[in-house]
C-alpha cells in the first residue's frame, strides 16, 4: 500500500502520516480452530480493504482525530491524522472502529462502577464519523 502524505497549505500533515514496525510477530492464527481461523482471515482481509471516506467531526472543522491503527500481530502500526471535511483512502477496519464509538448518555441511576444502565439511557451522536465518499 503506497499512499502519499497529504499536506494542508499551512503545512499540517494528514491522512496516513507514519508507520511503525510491530514488535509482535504474526502467528497466522495457528492457535485457532480451522473454522475460527477462516473467519479471522476473512475479517482481516475485509478490514484491510481500502475505501474512500470523508471524515466528519461534530465539534466543528477545527477539531482533529489522531490515532494509531493496526490490522493485527505482525502488521505495521499506522499513525493516522484526520481533518474534518477531507476525503481519505482508509482501511475499512479503521472506519468500522471509529464509527462504532458512540458515547452513552446516562439518564437514570447506576452503581458506583457506572454499571447497570437504565432503560432511559441512550446513545449520543458520535463525535468522530466517516461517511462514504464516491468519486
Amino acid at each position: 500500500m503506497s499512499q502519499v502524505i497529504q499536506v494542508t497549505p499551512i503545512g499540517e500533515q494528514h491522512g496516513l502520516v507514519n508507520k511503525y514496525a510491530n514488535s509482535v510477530q504474526g502467528d497466522g492464527f495457528t492457535h485457532m480452530t480451522p473454522e475460527n481461523k477462516a473467519k479471522a482471515e476473512r475479517k482481516k482481509e475485509a478490514d484491510a480493504e481500502l475505501v474512500n471516506a470523508r471524515y466528519l467531526n461534530k465539534d466543528g472543522p477545527r477539531e482533529r482525530l489522531t490515532m494509531p491503527y493496526n490490522l493485527g500481530a505482525g502488521e505495521p502500526i499506522e499513525m493516522w491524522h484526520f481533518i474534518p471535511g477531507h476525503t481519505y483512502k482508509v482501511p475499512r477496519g479503521l472506519i468500522d472502529y471509529v464509527n462504532s464509538k458512540r458515547p452513552i448518555i446516562r439518564q437514570g441511576r447506576c452503581d458506583e462502577n457506572g454499571e447497570n444502565p437504565s432503560a432511559e439511557d441512550r446513545y449520543d451522536e458520535p463525535q468522530h464519523q466517516f461517511v462514504p465518499a464516491h468519486f
